[in-house]
């Protein structure tokens, strides 16, 4: 009878097979299917193009990173590359007046926008007790020291200026204020937010904020399901409620990507090849984002 690999790796401890002991011994299979990758990476990396991208990778990362550290950047950088993409998907579905699309390019966005409304519509005058709120109020909401989703963060805002017409006109008088006009500055805030989030946060709070939005979007999906069908509205005092309507605001701005961009995020978050090294698995994922056409790319390969 003859005693095999797998017989013999029984004799080692767990600290010996955790230490690679059972691979010294009897050699790795991952490292031969590390050099089966490594072939064909070789071959299609091949390319002037190729080289050219894999040149900027490299450029922004130092080669030391984790596996879960490059999944986060390379997400970063698609979410970066699609912005325009995002806020074009984003104002169709919302259906967002251009003015509204127009002043997310500006910094003051939010600031902008609650002093129009408390000011012009509300007809409030703007102290400079009511500024320095505001001024606040924008740069907390943008720090974000809690890691609240932008749906939260935006819910803030509207309760800011609910309190601040009930001061002026009496308490229940937000309830007058127009609904195109309160509808119109959420939907731009929480775009602007998750935009800001992008472009100043860092490569872990925006996972973080990712994987918290998904979970409760799931959430309130699997609660509107279980008491009412299909998302069918019914009539709640005088408006109508839909309850499913607060999926898509609680859901990541991903969700507003180019397909083959969100594919490709699930890709990234999802991807774990045992079969390879680790090394090797950072390499196939960066391979995989390079691939990818990224306006990114296009505007390297004109350099």
């Amino acid at each position: 009878m003859s005693i095999g690999e797998d017989d013999l790796r029984g004799g080692f401890t767990e600290l010996e097979i955790a230490a690679g002991v059972p691979e010294l011994a009897f050699g790795s299979h991952r490292s031969s299917q590390d050099k089966s990758y490594q072939e064909i990476l070789n071959k299609e990396r091949d390319s002037k193009k190729y080289k050219k991208n894999e040149s900027y990778i490299k450029s922004i990362l130092d080669g030391n990173e984790t596996l879960s550290f490059i999944k986060k950047r390379l997400i970063k950088l698609i979410l970066e590359d699609e912005r325009n993409y995002i806020i074009q998907r984003y104002a169709l579905k919302e259906r967002l007046p251009e003015a509204y699309v127009n002043i997310i390019k500006d910094e003051r966005c939010l600031e902008i926008m609650i002093k129009g409304l408390i000011s012009k519509v509300s007809k409030i005058s703007l102290t400079s007790c009511i500024n320095n709120a505001i001024i606040k109020l924008s740069s907390d909401v943008k720090t974000n020291i809690s890691n609240e989703v932008p749906y939260y963060r935006v819910e803030r805002i509207q309760k800011f200026i609910h309190q601040e017409v009930d001061k002026v006109y009496g308490n229940g008088s937000h309830k007058n204020l127009p609904v195109s006009h309160m509808r119109n500055l959420l939907s731009t805030a929480r775009l602007y937010l998750s935009l800001y989030d992008i472009s100043y946060h860092g490569d872990s709070y925006n996972n973080e904020l990712m994987v918290i939005g998904d979970k409760l979007a799931e959430k309130e999906f699997l609660d509107a399901e279980s008491f009412y069908q299909d998302g069918l509205e019914y009539l709640n005092s005088t408006k109508k409620y839909y309850p499913k309507w607060r999926v898509r605001h609680l859901k990541h701005i991903k969700y507003f990507c180019s397909k083959g961009s969100r594919d490709l995020i699930e890709t990234i978050i999802k991807y774990e090849d045992k079969n390879i090294s680790e090394e090797f698995q950072k390499k196939h994922l960066i391979h995989l984002f390079i691939k990818h056409p990224l306006s990114l790319f296009q505007e390297i390969q004109k350099t």
